[in-house]
């Protein structure tokens, strides 16, 4: 028989992981977002100093972008593997038996399988914010090669 202090133990320990997960996320997130903001923020004097950097900010936020994207696949397999073995428990050893349209409700509500769902989603997050800012990067050459050729144009160049 389990007893109720050690439900309660078990919910404050699944508590912590998800509240570490969060955490995890939300500094991964902070970190680049600061790093991006300093990577963009230019002013006119250094403006065709930026412009020569372009391709090292790019090839910086592609190694981002290649490292959490591995990461993603990762866990996306992780996640796969677990959805495979809930399947079969589910399916076949389950103390209770239940209909094959049932199943994909049990194996969403199931703490583990839920738990990895969740990171899949984080990373997928971290993933798509850094394809925004690798995009940016991009589109960063052409804006500031236009405010240069302005800046000609207006000098009377």
């Amino acid at each position: 028989m389990i007893d109720d202090s050690d439900t309660k133990a078990y919910e404050s320990y699944e508590k912590q992981i998800v509240k570490g997960i969060i955490m995890n996320f939300e500094t991964i997130m902070e970190r680049y977002l600061q790093e991006a903001e300093e990577d963009f923020n230019f002013s006119k004097a250094d403006l065709e100093d930026k412009l020569r950097s372009i391709p090292n900010l790019h090839s910086k936020w592609l190694r981002h972008f290649y490292r959490q994207s591995h990461k993603l696949i990762i866990k996306e397999k992780e996640l796969a593997v677990i959805w495979r073995e809930k399947l079969n428990f589910y399916l076949f050893h389950y103390e209770y038996e239940i209909k094959h349209t049932q199943v994909k409700f049990y194996i969403d509500s199931d703490d583990e399988y839920s738990k990895i769902f969740y990171q899949v989603n984080c990373q997928r997050k971290i993933v798509d914010m850094l394809d925004g800012i690798l995009k940016k990067t991009i589109q960063l050459s052409f804006d500031m090669n236009n405010l240069i050729k302005l800046k000609e144009l207006k000098a009377g160049k």
